[in-house]
């Protein structure tokens, strides 16, 4: 069973832009392995990463937002570790609507 992490994470930024903003942050050597939005207010993200590049993924993350984490990161290794990232985007509304466009005929 591998490492896990569970860290929570604050954005006052628009929903689209953070998602973009971690998007590139974690982009590498981490990867999203499942993910689950919850309206505009918030979203889960499953990640894996080497336990070598944890300490330089969550600077990326603290970077784009508030970050908090449970746990104090272990010693690096190269074996996998998974991070439960619960982010929390402040301005969102709960009433997260999307334009569908009309179909002609």
């Amino acid at each position: 069973m591998p490492q896990v992490y569970h860290w929570t994470a604050y954005t006052a930024l628009p929903r689209n832009t953070a998602l973009q903003r971690i998007q590139v942050a974690v982009h590498s050597p981490a990867f999203i392995t499942d993910f689950h939005f919850f309206s505009d207010l918030s979203a889960s993200l499953q990640l894996e990463v080497p336990g070598s590049h944890c300490a330089a993924l969550l600077e990326a993350l603290k970077s784009v937002m508030t970050v908090e984490t449970r746990e104090p990161l272990a010693a690096a290794s190269e074996t996998n570790v998974l991070i439960l990232l619960q982010l929390n985007f402040s301005g969102g509304s709960g009433m997260l609507r999307h334009t569908i466009p009309e179909v002609p005929g």
